[in-house]
């Protein structure tokens, strides 16, 4: 996740290119002259390789909202057992990897959504599957429903 930012950032002016070449592979009259229009660096094919790890990693947003759910409860199990294991060790545990029955995790998961999921959604569907951003919008929306449960169980059980 170090380097997200500086991806997702590069990736608007490689955008506006693969769509100028795609529409000049388009209009070639030959293979020979689409073939010369495709072209692009080491590094802008770097960056789309980048991208398409990032969005593999994060397969799970756009899985159907059961099966999201059920993978974000595993992530979650793990963190929460690598922030036993830091203590356990007498180390600094950040708050993502403590348990505490207070922990609002819709609202975690939608400020995961919004700084990290949909901008990157938001690139790849702009160079492949244009389904990305709105089947990951989907279980953004749901945690959305969420924290309003979330808040309205705290308020019974805290009068």
């Amino acid at each position: 996740m170090k380097k997200h930012f500086k991806i997702v950032g590069s990736f608007k002016p490689l955008s506006d290119k693969l769509q100028a070449l795609k529409a000049a592979k388009d209009t070639a009259e030959s293979v020979e002259d689409a073939e010369a229009k495709e072209t692009l660096s080491h590094s802008e094919k770097s960056l789309v390789l980048s991208l398409a790890i990032k969005i593999a990693d994060l397969g799970h947003l756009r899985a159907p909202a059961l099966v999201h759910r059920a993978f974000t409860t595993c992530l979650l199990n793990e963190f929460y057992n690598q922030g036993d294991q830091l203590r356990e060790l007498g180390r600094e545990v950040g708050p993502m990897f403590t348990r505490s029955p207070e922990c609002d995790i819709p609202d975690q998961q939608r400020g995961f959504f919004e700084v990290f999921a949909l901008p990157l959604a938001s690139c790849w569907t702009q160079i492949a599957d244009s389904r990305w951003y709105a089947d990951i919008e989907e279980n953004y929306l749901m945690w959305g429903k969420d924290i309003i449960k979330f808040k309205k169980k705290n308020e019974a059980e805290n009068g």
